[in-house]
């Protein structure tokens, strides 16, 4: 799009424009490179998301409800549906073990963020069904997630209010991916964005309550979206400004657009994307907590009777937010223990680490790990002090102490190394069980090479976890 930035049009406008008129040959090297480790990090987190707690049950559901074939549900053999079906299921794979990529870098801000599962996979259904390649799929996630990240930062995000920032922010970067792919104009792509808005729901209860439900809304932003895309297509109208009207996104799931500049500086020149790539299947706000404990364990497993007294100390706003509630397994423990403090801490003692296998119901449900957690003391840490610090006292005497003033993979720090990534990703490919490390390889070779492909595919074959090798 043009560089030159209008001021008097509003930005909800100028935000559709620049979504509906990028191209790839808009984009730099570095921000092409950017979004294809997203788009490896989030089919690896689908991989191995299959696994999770609830997914045989809403890939079950898509496979009744039948439909259109066109696009591939991540790992069901072959299972293809309707493309808003298939974006909301493998949105939902991806997350299901809280390990995506996440966290906007924007003008030296970390912001918490859950974009890149909703705008990767309405990318991918999208361009599987309209038979569009890896060009058009880097470019309108390159849109997405720019839009996405523009919003969130404007406003930034405030857990008192209840809102879930998965299904707030994720709809608005979906539905701008989806309409560049469905080549909605500038008109008809602030019609989308306004009708998304208008389906926006899903608060952070669920993550309190323990539910299975905490990552439905990853998916239902990115149905939604096609769904908005798809009625603006059509000659639905939204809200005409769907950003700063009266009554609209800003007004009723954020505390106001504090930044509104943010919304179209560099807008066309500068592209915004999730960097976090987790390094832990856990909330974020937990690594800190997992690092400390890590440091002071040097990843010694300890027998649950070892363990004389443990204090995590963490920056007193943290002490009221979900991750410090009590970790009592109810009826998904997988949801309970990844929202947990103590329970990392308690895993990281007696398994050495945090893994994807931890979060087996056993596993969770195993009453030495519940004691431990138990008694996990939480405290403040000195006021302004950051990160989190953690003295463990065993039985045997000795007293050991560990910090993490940051997660060592904050892009703030150090960004995870390609090798790194990618290590993650096969990780993924091999807990699934649905592939074999050919195939991992082939995916990744497939990746580093989106976009010179003209079709996915042969990529969304072997996503299906069917015996196809296409990408040779």
């Amino acid at each position: 799009m043009n560089s030159s930035i209008d001021t008097n049009i509003p930005a909800s406008n100028l935000i559709a424009l620049h979504g509906s008129q990028l191209r790839f040959e808009d984009l730099d090297s570095e921000t092409v490179a950017a979004a294809r480790l997203r788009v490896l990090d989030v089919l690896g987190c689908a991989l191995g998301g299959t696994r999770a707690t609830g997914c045989d049950a809403l890939v079950a559901l898509a496979r009744e409800e039948g439909g259109r074939s066109d696009a591939t549900i991540v790992g069901a053999g072959g299972l293809r549906v309707p493309a808003a079906r298939a974006s909301m299921v493998n949105a939902i794979l991806a997350r299901s073990y809280d390990y995506e990529v996440m966290g906007v870098l924007i003008e030296g801000r970390l912001i918490p963020s859950h974009h890149a599962a909703t705008t990767v996979m309405t990318a991918l259904a999208l361009c599987e069904a309209r038979g569009l390649g890896g060009r058009e799929l880097i470019t309108a996630l390159v849109a997405g997630d720019d839009v996405a990240a523009r919003v969130l930062a404007a406003s930034g995000l405030d857990f008192s209010q209840g809102w879930d920032g998965a299904a707030t922010y994720a709809a608005l970067g979906a539905t701008v991916t989806a309409g560049q792919l469905m080549g909605l104009t500038p008109g008809q792509m602030r019609h989308a964005l306004g009708i998304v808005v208008d389906q926006i729901g899903g608060t952070i209860q669920n993550i309190w309550d323990g539910a299975t439900d905490f990552k439905l809304a990853q998916g239902t932003a990115a149905r939604n979206a096609v769904l908005a895309a798809q009625l603006a297509a059509g000659g639905w109208t939204g809200m005409e400004d769907p950003l700063l009207g009266r009554f609209a996104f800003f007004r009723q799931y954020t505390a106001g657009c504090s930044d509104p500049d943010i919304l179209v500086r560099d807008l066309g020149r500068r592209f915004w994307g999730e960097a976090y790539f987790k390094p832990y299947p856990a909330c974020m706000a937990t690594h800190v907590a997992i690092e400390a404990t890590l440091e002071a364990s040097a990843r010694e497993v300890f027998a649950p009777d070892a363990v004389e007294s443990v204090v995590l100390r963490l920056p007193a706003p943290a002490l009221a937010n979900f991750c410090a509630k009590p970790f009592e397994p109810r009826g998904c423990p997988h949801g309970d223990a990844i929202f947990s403090y103590r329970h990392m801490v308690a895993c990281a003692l007696l398994r050495g680490g945090i893994a994807q296998p931890h979060y087996a119901e056993k596993a969770l449900r195993d009453p030495a790990l519940r004691a431990l957690a138990q008694r996990v003391d939480i405290q403040a840490l000195p006021a302004g002090a950051t990160g989190a610090a953690l003295s463990l006292v065993l039985r045997d005497g000795r007293k050991l102490e560990g910090t993490a003033t940051a997660p060592s993979r904050s892009p703030l720090l150090q960004h995870a190394s390609v090798g790194e990534i990618e290590d993650k990703f096969r990780r993924q490919v091999a807990f699934s069980g649905l592939l074999d490390p050919g195939d991992a390889d082939r995916l990744i070779d497939g990746v580093a090479m989106l976009e010179r492909m003209d079709s996915l595919k042969p990529l969304a074959n072997l996503l299906a976890g069917t015996s196809v090798k296409e990408l040779a």
